[in-house]
């Protein structure tokens, strides 16, 4: 292998520096630095993949990265010789690279330059070559051989990358040229990989492994841990030069300066080093964001060259222009952000989070907000957030906020118990539901300001317990109202109405309930579906009390369509609107339609017990009303006889007293035949049968199919009061129909 000016080394010389780890290591690691001798990195697998088989490769990464380790390898493992020519800014002279190409292809030993004499050993009489003339000597050479040329980004000048160009073109057959730097040069590549194979590596390519650091560490006599291997590939994304240099430090302090090595600064401008340390501190960042949070215009034209220039600032989403730093270049410019600008970084960290609650971002709004130092901003955001994008069915994004606080941080903040309560209910997990109301009743208090304006944490817990806690139906419609006085117009207000909605109907307010769930499902519209479907479901029900079949059933079936819509019915709070939607298919004879939604309800019910009492005892009213139409007897019973234990704790639900007792009524009346299976299951035997192993194996014999009703008799159909003179009439009305 023949080198042309000058020899250039990559990450193995960085290896005798003194670095220093990102975290530290076990007291077991040898905390001495390498021997002279330094091992590398094998890149056999990378070897094998190009020796023979391309006619161009270009390996593109920042220093520390191996990209000339990677050649030399290749080199010893290749049986044809190799030309290496090292690149400067001088080579941007057209007239200087095809010196330089020439030089480097001749001292070879078996090629003439065209028009020249022999080559001495300095080569002395090789003058201005044109590139045709360079190209030449190239296809004159009498065998294959590897063209290795490095810093090839230096290379700027079109001429020059002309002649670059013409010498790839004119290559012997059976040779390669590989091109290497920090950035891929500005060639036509598009034209050459049609005419040749071309192979590009890049950082990812170069990145090392949990196998490779073990080999490194054998090497060096280095004892780690599986877990403190991968630990350490994963703090330095696989960076060569970073590997070696925390391996070299040993067990020392953190000094993320001197793992990086001050060659990743060299070139740049005060601004774009002020840049990039002030960036450090966010995990990711666009144009944009870097504007608002620096208090300047340009940033995306900064952030695009110094990617171009592979300065470790990494794109992390192609064609949107998001980016991010290395993670020890983010560590090193962090350290030097608290030296030279101390306290700035709360300051920026706080624009960011701004900026993104303003793109509605608010996993980015509360992250920041929290490494800003401004928990009270943070705690709102999430409070403000998590209960309504849970009713949308996003639990994964709910609960990814609420994960940003720890549980002592849960457990002393109302506003963040309360949200909680909310997300674990809608999720059916009463047990944490309960828990979390309780810590917020405990920390908030009973008081209830009567100054309080806008959702504050009383304000809060008092929507939450009037549409959560174990109220009668007056207690809840006092929290209800509360609230429903306090907050701003939006999804939290609808829920309010919603609230005030149902308290009233329980107490027998018809009008003041009608006119709550108009409001709260033209405030939910668009905002929250969950509340709009609920009071869908309770409008339809106030036409079913006044025997309105014919506008109960659109409402009904609309807010069955909406959970469909948005894929929300498996919901827990959802069993009012599936229990509405089997009673008007029940009445209307649609059999077929009707089981499903029984079955949706109860098992929704499941997952909602000891909470929301004036819901639950709405939804199994409307599911026993159900059961008597299709003559499911005994899954009516059942109904009946929960509903009769939720009774004392809304003693007071007027209504649903009369509606419970006209069921018991209609009940007593007899009738032929009756149901068994899963639709007489109480709620306990549901959720005990819904946890054993068995259960999917049983459920076809015991749970009714699409379009099938258990022991469907035919019974005249009947309002939702089931009296004996409605039974009489329900036949002639429908006939009328």
């Amino acid at each position: 292998m023949e080198c042309c000016r000058h020899d250039t080394t990559d990450w193995p010389a960085a290896l005798s520096h003194a670095p220093a780890p990102v975290a530290a290591l076990p007291p077991s690691a040898v905390a001495t630095p390498p021997p002279p001798s330094t091992p590398v990195v094998r890149r056999g697998n990378l070897v094998d993949r190009l020796i023979g088989s391309v006619d161009l490769v270009v390996v593109t990464a920042p220093v520390g990265y191996g990209k000339t380790t990677l050649v030399e390898q290749w080199a010893r493992a290749d049986g044809r010789p190799f030309a290496w020519l090292s690149l400067d800014p001088g080579d941007n002279d057209p007239t200087v690279l095809s010196r330089s190409l020439a030089l480097a292809v001749l001292r070879l030993g078996t090629a003439r330059a065209a028009g020249a004499g022999p080559m001495g050993r300095g080569g002395a009489r090789v003058t201005a070559l044109s590139p045709q003339r360079v190209s030449r000597v190239m296809a004159e050479h009498a065998s294959p051989f590897v063209l290795a040329i490095e810093d090839v980004d230096t290379l700027s000048s079109r001429s020059a990358l002309d002649v670059l160009e013409a010498v790839l073109e004119h290559l012997p057959a059976g040779s390669t040229a590989v091109l290497t730097g920090r950035t891929a040069p500005a060639l036509r590549l598009g034209r050459l990989r049609v005419r040749t194979g071309v192979v590009e590596l890049g950082m990812t390519d170069l990145a090392i492994g949990v196998d490779d650091v073990e080999h490194l560490c054998r090497a060096w006599g280095v004892e780690l841990g599986a877990t403190d291997l991968a630990d350490l590939v994963e703090g330095t994304e696989g960076w060569p030069a970073g590997v070696a240099r925390r391996l070299a430090a040993g067990a020392g302090p953190p000094q993320h300066q001197a793992v990086m090595g001050g060659e990743w600064l060299d070139g740049l401008g005060a601004d774009a080093i002020a840049f990039l340390r002030r960036v450090s501190c966010l995990d990711r960042f666009s144009g944009p964001l870097c504007d608002a949070v620096l208090g300047q215009l340009g940033s995306a034209v900064v952030l695009d060259d110094l990617a171009r220039r592979n300065l470790l600032v990494i794109p992390v989403q192609r064609g949107r222009h998001w980016y991010r730093l290395h993670r020890l270049f983010a560590a090193a410019m962090q350290d030097e952000l608290a030296r030279v600008e101390p306290g700035l970084a709360p300051v920026l960290q706080a624009r960011a989070s701004a900026w993104f609650e303003a793109q509605r971002d608010l996993d980015g709004a509360i992250t920041y907000a929290l490494r800003s130092g401004d928990r009270a901003r943070a705690e709102a955001l999430a409070a403000a957030n998590v209960a309504t994008t849970a009713a949308r069915g996003d639990f994964s994004s709910a609960a990814r906020w609420l994960g940003l606080f720890s549980t002592d941080e849960l457990s002393t903040s109302g506003q963040l118990a309360v949200a909680a309560a909310a997300l674990h209910a809608t999720m059916g997990e009463s047990a944490a539901a309960a828990h979390w109301l309780a810590c917020a009743e405990r920390v908030v208090g009973g008081e209830r300001p009567s100054r309080d304006q806008g959702a504050t944490p009383p304000v809060r817990l008092a929507l939450v317990r009037a549409g959560l806690a174990r109220l009668s139906a007056r207690e809840m419609l006092e929290e209800a109202t509360y609230a429903w006085r306090r907050l701003p117009y939006g999804a939290h207000h609808a829920a309010s109405s919603l609230c005030v909605g149902a308290a009233a109907l329980m107490l027998g307010d018809v009008e003041r309930a009608t006119a709550a769930f108009a409001d709260g499902r033209a405030e939910a519209a668009d905002l929250v579906p969950l509340v709009e479907a609920q009071c869908l479901a309770y409008l339809a029900l106030v036409h079913i009390d006044a025997e309105a079949w014919r506008e109960a059933a659109p409402l009904a079936r609309e807010a069955r369509n909406l959970l469909a819509e948005h894929h929300l019915q498996a919901l827990a709070p959802s069993a009012l609107v599936s229990a509405v939607s089997y009673l008007v298919e029940a009445h209307d004879g649609n059999s077929a339609g009707a089981a499903p939604d029984r079955l949706q309800a109860r098992h929704n019910q499941a997952r909602y017990v000891g909470l929301a009492p004036g819901a639950n005892l709405e939804a199994r009213v409307a599911l026993a009303g159900a059961d008597l139409l299709v003559g499911n007897r005994a899954g009516a019973r059942t109904l009946i006889n929960e509903a009769e234990q939720i009774l004392p704790v809304v003693h007071d639900a007027v209504r649903l007293k009369q509606r419970v007792s006209d069921l018991r009524a209609a009940l007593a009346q007899p009738a032929e035949g009756g149901s068994l299976g899963a639709a007489s299951l109480t709620i306990a035997e549901l959720r005990v049968l819904q946890c054993l192993p068995t259960h999917h194996r049983a459920a076809p014999a015991r749970v009714p199919q699409h379009g099938e009703v258990p022991g469907h008799r035919h019974l005249p159909q009947a309002g939702h009061g089931f009296s004996r003179r409605r039974r009489r009439r329900c036949p002639r009305r429908r006939a009328a129909r």
